[in-house]
């Protein structure tokens, strides 16, 4: 049997916190790309609520959807690529450029160190510059193909998402719907098969 869901990141900052790489003070998540009125990316950091999903599912189709409400390429003539990493620090709402959680540093500004995320990103949105307002989706599966399964059985500790820009998209801007502006936060859209044709859990 099977079941597609859509799980959301609520309007709370415990699940969306925006860093703004040019100010310490917290920002709700938006602004992804380069150029225009800032030289540096914002980055977001975010956590979907999966709590509904029993352990005992298997994932045969996973996405992530991000919506763009704003977009600028203004002289721009290159794609922008985004990317998602799982985070290991445990952040929360007092998370900025420094730090994850108020009282601890994140190992490179911005949460990009290899101990603040996993180095391999599971995945990855390329945004042609013709790509305008709307619904957007990245693959989940493609690059670690358990990643969210072993979130979601606790086999890896559910600390979020890093949703960032990457620094080649010069000159090109894009804004993202977010749980604080709108009402289109990202989405988590799941198809799984569940109940006793799934093999049980085995824990290390």
């Amino acid at each position: 049997m099977s079941k597609t869901e859509t799980f959301y990141a609520p309007n709370d900052p415990y699940y969306s916190v925006g860093i703004r790489l040019s100010a310490t003070a917290y920002d709700p998540f938006g602004y992804i790309g380069r150029g225009g009125d800032s030289s540096t990316p914002n980055y977001g950091l975010i956590r979907f609520d999966t709590s509904s999903i029993v352990n005992r599912t298997k994932i045969i189709i996973l996405a992530a959807k991000f919506r763009v409400y704003l977009e600028s390429n203004l002289t721009a003539t290159v794609y922008l690529n985004s990317y998602l990493h799982r985070v290991y620090k445990a952040w929360n709402q007092l998370a900025n450029r420094y730090g994850y959680d108020g009282v601890h540093y994140w190992q490179d500004t911005g949460g990009v160190g290899d101990e603040d995320r996993e180095s391999q990103h599971i995945g990855r949105k390329e945004f042609e510059v013709s790509d305008t307002i709307g619904w957007h989706e990245m693959n989940l599966l493609s690059y670690i193909p358990d990643g969210i399964q072993d979130m979601i059985r606790g086999n890896f500790t559910d600390n979020g998402f890093l949703f960032y820009a990457a620094d080649s998209a010069y000159n090109t801007k894009k804004l993202f719907s977010t749980p604080e502006g709108g009402d289109h936060p990202p989405e988590l859209v799941l198809t799984y098969t569940y109940g006793s044709s799934v093999l049980p859990v085995i824990m290390d």
